[in-house]
């Protein structure tokens, strides 16, 4: 179930007010990315401009409500109703070659901070034009608002050694690594062009060869075998008793009763005539508590997670009416749907975003001139 996304407020004083969700997003951004993506910035950072109602630590925000967050530090430029701090000129301006020596020219600072109200105004346009109702945007805000909930109140000190020791003990099968058999195979799917008697003789006839040279398994696989595998010579790969999608039961099954080296005899199987060898064979093996510790782990992490994002999104549904319109949906076509993407598949999509990675320095939009003191300055 998609979480919409509640749009915040921004305010410009001494100060602004934000929601915290947004602005950390955007602080980690400025860290990371370069001018050439701001644009990337402005699609992704998206809000509706109501006015904030309450502070963060103040009060819980009810359904359809902006909590906000007074951002500390000094407004170095106004842009509409947003603004560039101190904080964000100096995490853009670290990124700068010139940082370490503390030796900037002042061309250098002025596009630092003209990169910066480009990235604001863009910021501003997106959210005036609602792309943050774009389904990307919206699932990247979705997992944003869940690793700030969830995940990033998971730790691993979180998890005593004896409780790690304890899941070891109970859920050793996960922790064992199977036997396995490198097979071999040779499929002779039969219909209406090789019925089962003519595929049968030609399987036995296959079999006398490679008994005589086994070696040529690969080479007769390639020649007559049918499926996907025939381009890999027949090689199916290391497999477990547990199978693999896409191999069917009897086949593994089949497999497991030979001894490595051994080529079975002609059998149906999967709508067609196999033959079967085994390659070689790894042993199961039993790893140790200490070998699976960070294993363990994880999926003592993954099964935190899971039931901390089950209970927040349940308390976060509670909070906001649902209400289905089932005759609506019943109503709903969907062969036309189904229709209209087809239409439209392998065509560019007026919407869709450019790859900004391939776009070249001299396609940026045009900069707002700055002209004002920038702190660090000589």
């Amino acid at each position: 179930m998609a979480i919409t996304p509640v749009c915040f407020g921004v305010h410009v004083g001494r100060g602004r007010d934000i929601s915290g969700l947004f602005l950390r997003f955007r602080l980690d951004m400025l860290k990371s990315t370069p001018w050439i993506s701001v644009i990337t910035l402005a699609l992704l950072m998206g809000c509706g401009s109501n006015e904030a109602n309450s502070n963060v630590g103040n009060a819980a925000a009810t359904p359809g409500d902006a909590p906000s967050v007074e951002i500390e530090g000094q407004i170095v430029v106004e842009v509409g109703q947003g603004g560039v701090t101190a904080e964000e000129y100096l995490a853009q301006a670290m990124r700068s070659p010139s940082a370490s020596s503390g030796d900037m020219s002042e061309a250098e600072r002025k596009e630092i901070l003209n990169s910066l109200v480009t990235e604001e105004a863009l910021w501003q346009e997106a959210v005036s034009k609602g792309l943050y109702r774009d389904p990307k945007v919206r699932k990247i805000m979705v997992n944003l608002l869940l690793r700030e909930e969830i995940y990033s109140n998971v730790k691993a000190s979180d998890f005593a050694p004896d409780e790690l020791r304890a899941y070891y003990d109970t859920h050793i099968d996960e922790f064992v690594v199977p036997e396995k058999l490198q097979v071999k195979r040779i499929f002779l799917k039969t219909g209406p062009e090789l019925d089962t008697a003519a595929a049968t003789k030609m399987a036995s006839e296959l079999r006398a060869q490679l008994v005589a040279q086994p070696d040529r398994f690969k080479e007769l696989a390639s020649l007559h075998s049918d499926g996907p595998y025939k381009r890999r010579g027949g090689d199916l790969g290391y497999l477990s008793r547990e199978g693999k999608p896409g191999i069917e039961p009897d086949v593994i099954g089949k497999a497991f009763e030979l001894d490595v080296g051994e080529i079975s005899q002609p059998f149906e199987a999967a709508g067609g005539i196999n033959i079967v060898a085994v390659a070689s064979r790894r042993d199961r093996q039993e790893r140790t508590f200490e070998q699976m510790k960070g294993s363990v782990l994880r999926k003592l992490k993954n099964e935190r997670y899971k039931e901390l994002t089950d209970g927040y999104i349940s308390g976060v549904k509670d909070r906001y009416p649902i209400t289905v319109d089932q005759e609506a949906i019943d109503g709903l076509d969907l062969t036309k749907a189904r229709e209209g993407r087809a239409a439209t598949d392998g065509a560019s999509p007026v919407s869709a975003p450019p790859d900004l990675r391939g776009h070249a320095l001299e396609n940026r939009p045009p900069r707002p001139t700055v002209e004002l003191n920038i702190p660090g300055g000589e």
